[in-house]
């Protein structure tokens, strides 16, 4: 079997909710919000390089991260599209099975983690307090003498990168059992635009987290986290058991996930060239 190369980190499934013809959508870098949001397919776009692939020390590569993904995550988007369209009709959210319900959250855990606008400015910060000569100093102290070789390993920058490339695909094979506890306790909303020309877009950070006042654990009541699954609809995670299954949003809570979105993301897309421009000019 090959292995894969093409790893989107919003996957492909739920980027086809948001075409506009065909598998194209409107696409706008951060790096070039001077300019008009563009015409891509979907197939070029919020995707990395073989980035969820282990590198062994000899060379060889590990793509079982990206497959599960693949395989028991984003393969049922679909069938978690057909349930809340249906809730959003008979305004009750029904799953096909508690297995169902299981399998989404465990996507929505990883939904918010695998993206590199996540989990790039946390390894950065693992690295300025990794390699660095503290850390020499420590090992040969606690452990022992680090031979010439090993030290200048330890500057190389591509040793460096392989460490912290295979450190992140490591931590995504390890899911938190603590924090998928607390969104398996609250309760899932879906939500759509109260006004038929009104929509949401997709963003390279999907998930928004919203708190009624800082430092909120998950699970509190007035925690929120909010995705965007189609231009007409968003699934959330509320912290209060007597939300409704389905809620309809004004143009300003559309406006407020949207902008929220985009202000922690690199880049944005959506069904409205002129939405996603907006948004852009707005939040960059």
């Amino acid at each position: 079997m090959g292995i894969s190369k093409k790893h989107h980190y919003v996957p492909k499934a739920l980027l086809r909710n948001f075409c506009v013809e065909g598998e194209a959508t409107y696409y706008l870098s951060r790096r070039r919000c001077d300019r008009e949001p563009v015409s891509r397919n979907i197939d070029s776009i919020f995707r990395r390089i073989s980035y969820n692939t282990y590198l062994r020390n000899d060379g060889t590569k590990d793509d079982i991260v990206e497959r599960f993904f693949a395989k028991e995550l984003d393969n049922y988007i679909p069938s978690w599209t057909q349930v809340f369209e249906n809730a959003l009709c008979g305004g009750q959210l029904r799953f096909s099975s508690s297995e169902h319900r299981d399998r989404f959250i465990q996507f929505f855990y990883n939904h918010t983690t695998r993206t590199p606008d996540f989990v790039e400015p946390i390894l950065q910060d693992v690295a300025e307090r990794t390699f660095n000569n503290e850390t020499i100093n420590r090992f040969e102290t606690e452990k022992r003498l680090l031979t010439d070789k090993e030290k200048r390993l330890f500057q190389d920058d591509e040793f460096r990168q392989r460490t912290l490339t295979n450190t992140r695909v490591e931590n995504f094979s390890r899911q938190s059992l603590k924090i998928l506890g607390r969104l398996s306790a609250m309760k899932i909303v879906v939500a759509t635009p109260d006004l038929p020309n009104k929509q949401f877009i997709v963003a390279s950070r999907p998930v928004a987290r919203f708190e009624d006042y800082p430092h909120q654990e998950l699970g509190e009541k007035g925690v929120e986290m909010w995705t965007t699954w189609t231009p007409r609809i968003a699934v959330g995670f509320v912290g209060d058991d007597s939300a409704l299954d389905t809620m309809r949003l004004d143009k300003d809570n559309i406006r407020k996930l949207n902008r929220t979105l985009t202000v922690k993301s690199q880049s944005i897309a959506g069904k409205s060239k002129r939405l996603v421009s907006s948004l852009a000019k707005s939040a960059w």
